[in-house]
């Protein structure tokens, strides 16, 4: 007995072409420039430190740099 799940119908089969032609021949949206984004060092934020406080809105984040160089932004 064959369930119409199963990838021998024939409609399944149409249907997974029809899906694979989807995801894998689709033209790719075209891409645009991104306009130029404000580039800030994170050294020049935290004055030659390791913290800095950045506030947006009514919140005030802190903006830490690890001994590994990593970047970590906490409430």
């Amino acid at each position: 007995m064959q369930h119409s799940s199963d990838t021998n119908h024939p409609r399944s089969r149409a249907a997974q072409e029809q899906l694979h032609s989807a995801k894998f021949d689709a033209v790719p949206p075209r891409q645009t420039s991104l306009p130029q984004l404000p580039t800030y060092a994170a050294p020049d934020l935290t004055r030659g430190g390791d913290l800095a406080q950045i506030v947006q809105g009514n919140q005030t984040y802190t903006l830490r740099i690890t001994r590994a160089g990593k970047l970590i932004l906490t409430k």
